[in-house]
């Protein structure tokens, strides 16, 4: 059975955001509880796959699957960038 267009977008989203993405995101998250802050790197990459999600949203609309997952990232990003901002005032204090 041959996949269509679409469905062969899906597969690729999927494969790229649990076998490169979201390995990513766990390591920024781990970092970040360590008390670091995100880096420029770390900011591209959220960036770049916010662009993503806005991108594909056409296929997100008719996929239950693929919404999950950005809801997900998009819960994750939201801790992450909670505990960076806190890592860098906590930062910003002890320098005074």
């Amino acid at each position: 059975m041959s996949l269509s267009k679409e469905e062969a977008l899906i597969v690729v989203i999927l494969e790229r955001f649990t076998k490169i993405r979201f390995p990513k995101v766990l390591a920024i998250k781990e970092k970040v509880e360590k008390g670091e802050t995100l880096s420029d790197m770390d900011i591209e990459f959220f960036e770049e796959v916010f662009a993503d999600i806005r991108s594909n949203q056409n296929l997100m609309d008719g996929n239950e699957e693929l919404q999950a997952l950005a809801a997900k990232f998009i819960h994750i990003n939201k801790e992450i960038t909670d505990k960076a901002l806190a890592n860098e005032n906590d930062k910003s204090k002890s320098n005074y």
